[in-house]
């Protein structure tokens, strides 16, 4: 898919490395358990492997990193021999009004980026060279590869597959990357990779921008480590 300029010209804000002051809890490493066994991509989190999981939380407002974001955010990996495994729980109080909003008739790329997204990011060597993955609350999804032959980052379209669920006070995200959308090779034990979680909510008065790792204010900073175990 392709995505218009000016929604590249948004984009291309993110990587604008202003610094600001780093809160002493935040999220800079992440560990990555092996999957007992595979879990059904529904959106429903309920397969028993994801109790393996360690939840990480603690979104922090891009803006303000000594602030924690109101609507929080929070994730679970896994991985085995062939994907990484994401889920994901995004607290929302608005779902009713959320609930009542229809996916357009012809979505585009740049629709995932309304409403309320949740995106991450994964690299696996240099920082320069890295995946963007996103799904909002309709279940649109939308991906790029930065640092790559593409002619624009958004040529690239990955294999990953992805389910959304609504319940009344969330909405979850359950995510399998195949390890061929973003590496050469499967990760083993102790490799590490380097990844972002973000999220952007932007619709009515509820605009919110809050990440893991906010060390720049920008999203596009894979500043966490990704550890295999």
């Amino acid at each position: 898919m392709t995505i218009n300029k000016a929604w590249l010209g948004i984009l291309a804000l993110l990587f604008v490395i202003c610094e600001t002051v780093p809160a002493e809890d935040m999220v800079t490493q992440m560990l990555v358990q092996r999957a007992p066994t595979v879990p059904v991509i529904d959106g429903s989190l309920d397969d028993p492997c994801w109790k393996k999981a360690v939840p990480i939380s603690g979104f922090r407002l891009s803006e303000q990193a000594d602030e924690k974001a109101l609507s929080q955010t929070v994730v679970r990996v896994l991985y085995d021999d062939r994907h990484i495994y994401l889920g994901i729980e995004a607290m929302n109080p608005d779902m009713a009004e959320i609930a009542a909003m229809k996916c357009p008739d012809k979505p585009r790329e740049e629709d995932v980026m309304s409403i309320d997204i949740v995106e991450w990011y994964l690299c696996v060597g240099d920082m320069t060279d890295y995946y963007w993955m996103g799904m909002n609350v309709l279940g649109l999804k939308g991906d790029a590869h930065w640092g790559g032959s593409e002619d624009q980052p958004f040529d690239w379209n990955g294999k990953w597959t992805g389910k959304v669920t609504q319940a009344s006070d969330r909405w979850v995200i359950e995510v399998a990357v195949p390890f061929s959308d973003v590496s050469e090779s499967v990760p083993e034990a102790g490799n590490m990779w380097l990844t972002n979680f973000a999220r952007m909510k932007m619709y009515g008065n509820a605009k919110e921008n809050s990440a893991l790792n906010v060390k720049y204010s920008g999203f596009h900073y894979p500043g966490i480590k990704l550890c295999f175990k």
